[in-house]
């Protein structure tokens, strides 16, 4: 830790006491051959590109000092000096600009290196240049092409012939498991409404925090159709258009299917319009749905037109992509994918003397000059907000529709985070000082403070309304170079401000730091479906000739009952919502005993077996015997009439679908606590709770008025 805080004040102290002048290519003699030197051992090596002059090179830096930099004498700006770690950062960027950071290889270094593009961020603009660094975005790419790995796709075939056809199911949650460490392949519901599983039909993304526009190059090879990319920094945006043009100039993802873009301003997630104006936009035209079905017709024929000049004029598909970004606000979600990725902060800022060590650029940390607002915990937690906010129906909260805002992600849509251990390396370090002063005394654990990272912290927050899909913890041990312990622009601290008597141990630190503490942990989770939004937001999704193709093609089931249980009529009206948990409720209770209503209806019998179980009707267990229909039929012929009789039989068919409708739903398990109690109990309850109900009292009486009740009184 005390290196660390030496570091930082070290380059501070630098920034604000040496500066040399702005136009330090004119005035600072042996700039020009220090930069020229550092360009050609850093571009040279990487063996790409083509080969620049030596005027070509110097014009370029002062052409990327002027965009970088406002400030400069060419801006007409009264600032005539420049931060001597301000220049060398920028040196840095503008070799990492033209050298190129390598991006989308595979899961090995070897195919890093050979099938990987070229990205070309600009100044301050954070972009993982390390094959350990680009892990996580690599496995995510995986998990959404649902490609598998190359060593399970040798093995593939030879264990197709001794897997059975009977547990297809469960052998495809093991290769999900096995290949891309998911419990469920990515299945967005974008592709669930067109009942297909190909990735044919794209799907809607929200990338939060684009930076460099790295993420979004792998949002759109990987199918999104739809990309809505956001940032704080205007700056930032910027560089992701330009790597959005380089990813259409090179047609990285080449699909049929018409795609758009758009880049958004803003601090953490843009603002979406509420539910409640699109819904009176669409009202208020009955012919918007055929307007928008031709517009979107229109302009898949113009990208049509556009593609056959593709080929021989590539800048033409570029200059007029603008067009089909183009979209307006109130086409703003829900997405099916949100990737919330916050740059890593590396431990020790980049060395600035690079006069001195020309070889650190190629283990040099991320250059990002200022810390970035994602990167914070308060960040952090008010996009855990904004999620919960959406997993949430709001509309008993609210009496106004206006203040309903739609949700971010679609039920059934996933957000992933790419987040590392903590967001400041300090409390890795405090954590390992810790760790080692409590081994060095011997005490028991009570005295260790257990250290929890951000990703079992937003496990845990979003636990409720979202299901874990993904999860997976990548090591920056890679970061560190082969023959050493820890990187090289590490070791350049170490080497100037360290103690040598301390060296084996912040070794040792530096060490579990980059191989055991500090990591960068994949998370996707998926949005479970709420039983009150149901199909709230379904207009909403999707364009309006897809939902009416899944409608014709696949109509709703008519058994199924959108309204649940608690919000039915008998549940509101019989039992308060505010009032105490009743034990019994007479709407539970299932099933009639229909057997034993001749007896309960006998008053003779009822007499003569007044002390038996079988007078109280609601005995459980109780069987009917055939000596009961003989005695029936015996005194249906000796006292009463035929008329009698058939009043007897219209009045039992009507007791017996008194309660028939009530008597349905969920109710064979709370009847058997009614039934085993008392006949006292019985009696008291349907007095208190069924007669005096004042819902229960007019359809009783409206049952009751169809009785002859002269001799049931």
């Amino acid at each position: 830790m005390e290196l660390q805080e030496l570091a930082e004040q070290f380059v501070v102290k630098l920034q604000s006491t040496v500066f040399l002048p702005s136009d330090v290519v004119q005035e600072v003699d042996d700039f020009p051959m220090f930069l020229l030197r550092y360009f050609h051992h850093a571009v040279g090596r990487a063996k790409e590109g083509r080969p620049r002059s030596e005027e070509e090179i110097i014009e370029g830096f002062m052409e990327w000092m002027d965009m970088a930099l406002p400030a400069s004498p060419s801006s007409g700006r009264e600032e005539e000096f420049v931060s001597f770690v301000e220049l060398m950062r920028l040196v840095q960027s503008f070799v990492r600009y033209h050298r190129g950071v390598r991006w989308g290889g595979g899961i090995t270094s070897a195919e890093w290196l050979r099938n990987g593009y070229l990205l070309h961020p600009w100044h301050g603009t954070y972009c993982p240049s390390l094959h350990t660094e680009q892990m996580p975005y690599v496995h995510l790419l995986q998990w959404l092409l649902r490609r598998r790995p190359v060593q399970e796709e040798k093995g593939r075939l030879g264990d197709a012939d001794k897997r059975n056809t009977s547990n297809g199911d469960s052998s495809m949650r093991d290769d999900t498991m096995r290949w891309w460490s998911a419990t469920e392949p990515f299945a967005p519901p974008s592709w669930r409404d067109e009942r297909t599983s190909s990735n044919t039909v794209g799907f809607a993304a929200l990338d939060c925090g684009c930076h460099s526009g790295y993420m979004t190059d792998l949002l759109l090879k990987a199918g999104a159709q739809h990309v809505i990319a956001v940032d704080v920094s205007a700056h930032a945006l910027g560089s992701a258009e330009a790597t959005l043009r380089e990813h259409l100039r090179e047609r990285r993802s080449a699909t049929s299917v018409a795609k758009r873009v758009q880049f958004i301003r803003c601090d953490l997630l843009p603002e979406l319009g509420s539910v409640a104006k699109q819904e009176e936009g669409e009202m208020a035209s009955p012919l918007m749905e055929e307007r928008s079905t031709l517009v979107a017709a229109a302009a898949r024929r113009r990208l049509l037109a556009r593609k056959r000049f593709m080929r021989d004029n590539p800048q033409v598909s570029v200059s007029s992509f603008s067009e089909v970004t183009a979209a307006p606000e109130s086409e703003f979600g829900p997405f099916d994918l949100l990737v919330f990725h916050p740059p890593v902060k590396p431990l020790f800022p980049s060395w600035p003397l690079l006069q001195e060590s020309l070889n650190v650029v190629e283990y040099s940390p991320p250059i990002a000059e200022d810390h970035h607002s994602h990167s914070s915990l308060s960040a952090l937690h008010e996009f855990l907000q904004r999620l919960l906010y959406s997993s949430k129906d709001h509309t008993e909260s609210s009496t106004q529709p206006q203040s309903l805002a739609a949700p971010l992600l679609k039920d059934g849509g996933y957000v992933a985070f790419i987040i590392p251990v903590a967001f400041d390396p300090k409390d890795i370090l405090q954590h390992i000082s810790l760790c080692q002063l409590h081994s060095s005394s011997r005490r028991g654990d009570g005295g260790v403070v257990s250290f929890t990272s951000l990703s079992d912290a937003v496990t845990g927050l979003l636990e409720g309304p979202y299901e874990l899909v993904v999860r997976r913890r990548h090591s920056l041990a890679g970061m560190c170079n082969t023959g050493e312990e820890f990187p090289l622009c590490d070791m350049a601290y170490l080497r100037e401000f360290a103690d040598p008597q301390c060296r084996d141990r912040i070794k040792q630190e530096l060490n579990a730091f980059y191989r055991t503490y500090q990591a960068v942990d994949l998370l996707v989770l998926r949005k479970k479906p709420s039983s009150k939004e149901s199909n709230k937001y379904k207009k909403n999704e999707g364009n309006s000739r897809n939902e009416n193709h899944t409608k014709d093609h696949f109509p709703a089931d008519p058994k199924e009952n959108p309204i649940t249980y608690e919000e039915s009529f008998e549940h509101t009206e019989y039992i308060p919502a505010d009032g105490p948990s009743l034990r019994h409720h007479w709407t539970e209770m299932t099933p009639s005993y229909s057997y034993l209503e001749d007896e309960f209806f006998d008053s003779n019998v009822g007499k003569t077996k007044r002390n038996f179980p079988e007078s109280n009707f609601l005995a459980v267990g109780h069987t009917p015997s055939l000596v009961r229909e003989e005695v029936k039929a015996e005194r249906t012929d000796g006292e009463w009439s035929h008329a009698n009789l058939q009043t007897v039989r219209r009045s039992l068919r009507n007791y017996r679908s008194l309660f028939t409708g009530e008597l349905k739903m969920r109710r064979k398990k709370r009847l058997r606590k009614m039934a085993l109690q008392s006949l006292e109990n019985q009696e008291w309850y349907i007095d208190e709770k069924l007669v005096k109900s004042e819902g229960a009292k007019i359809d009783l009486l409206n049952e009751l008025s169809r009785f002859d009740l002269q001799d049931w009184d």
